[in-house]
């Protein structure tokens, strides 16, 4: 499997507090069946500029690496990406360092109380003009307990990549909006959004059995050619 979304890189966002936290993590993910895992922080334009943000999840996978290799610990293969949130700020920069490592893929993240003819357009381009893949992250959390597609469709028309969150195979909120989006052959990518061991750990194992038995071995295969698509050879 791979995970797609994590949040397991210590000390650089809201997810791994420390090294040993994020070390834990990892070894749950490879229990789980995980061989590959996006690691993909938190990035805000406002906030950092890209070299600034880079740096630091530089910093921050090293330090993991190191202790890993130290302790002799055996971890899923890890690929640097980020979580970018869209913003207005967003559209005045080139954005293609943040892809995930030896891919143009990007996983970007709507805001909460958008979806307005700007977002679409610069979304496009940065998908056209700009050749790069996007990956719309946890995209049922934009549907909620509406269930309501409204805002959302128009997204799906363009050529992207629809990442959803294994946790929302088993979250009530969230299911109908899971059932709608692989009813339209929209569910691409499985993403843990793992942050820590307690309130955010990943439950991707659970999903992919939830795939299997509600959706059948067809859905899954597609999610895997898709993780091959973007990822090639780095697929273990």
């Amino acid at each position: 499997m791979v995970d797609f979304h994590s949040h397991i890189l210590p000390g650089i966002d809201d997810g791994a507090k420390d090294i040993e936290t994020s070390v834990k993590m990892l070894e749950l993910s490879k229990s789980q069946g995980v061989h590959t895992i996006i690691a993909t922080p938190h990035y805000y334009a406002n906030k950092a500029t890209i070299d600034e943000f880079l740096k630091a999840r530089e910093d921050s996978y090293n330090s993991l690496m190191a202790y890993v290799t130290d302790k002799g610990i055996e971890i899923p293969k890890i690929l640097l990406g980020a979580e970018v949130a869209f913003s207005a700020e967003c559209t005045a920069i080139d954005m293609s360092g943040l892809c995930i490592e030896n891919t143009n893929a990007i996983l970007i993240e709507l805001p909460y109380t958008f979806l307005n003819g700007w977002i679409y357009k610069e979304i496009y381009n940065i998908s056209m003009k700009h050749s790069l893949d996007v990956i719309l992250a946890h995209a049922e959390r934009y549907i909620g307990k509406r269930n309501d597609f409204s805002m959302v469709d128009p997204f799906l028309d363009l050529d992207m990549y629809i990442q959803i969150n294994a946790d929302s195979f088993i979250d009530r909120r969230f299911r109908k909006a899971v059932k709608k989006f692989f009813e339209k052959g929209k569910v691409d990518l499985i993403g843990s959004d793992a942050h820590n061991l307690t309130t955010r750990v990943s439950r991707i194992d659970k999903a992919y059995r939830l795939i299997n038995k509600s959706y059948g071995e067809k859905e899954l295969k597609r999610i895997r050619e898709n993780s091959i698509k973007i990822l090639g050879e780095q697929v273990v």
